[in-house]
């Protein structure tokens, strides 16, 4: 992914979080929620970006989500 596509991708992520609960609702649900939360981003962001690939674009969205769920489960570690 090129750095300008990757730029493009986190904008829209951002904006489409901001129609949705906040995340920790769905990741408080372990992997199950992250792959929900998956969909409607990727859902979402088809109004911002035109993916060439569908497919790579929901792998793109889900890796995305994964990197948000691997923080938020280190930042409840540490407040424990």
């Amino acid at each position: 992914m090129t750095p300008e596509e990757a730029t493009e991708y986190d904008t829209a992520i951002k904006s489409a979080k901001s129609k949705f609960d906040h995340e920790d609702t769905y990741f408080g649900k372990g992997m199950k929620g992250v792959n929900e939360f998956a969909g409607l981003i990727a859902a979402e962001c088809l109004n911002d970006i035109t993916p060439q690939d569908a497919e790579e674009h929901k792998l793109i969205v889900l890796t995305k989500m994964k990197e948000d769920f691997i923080t938020f489960n280190r930042n409840k570690s540490k407040k424990k």
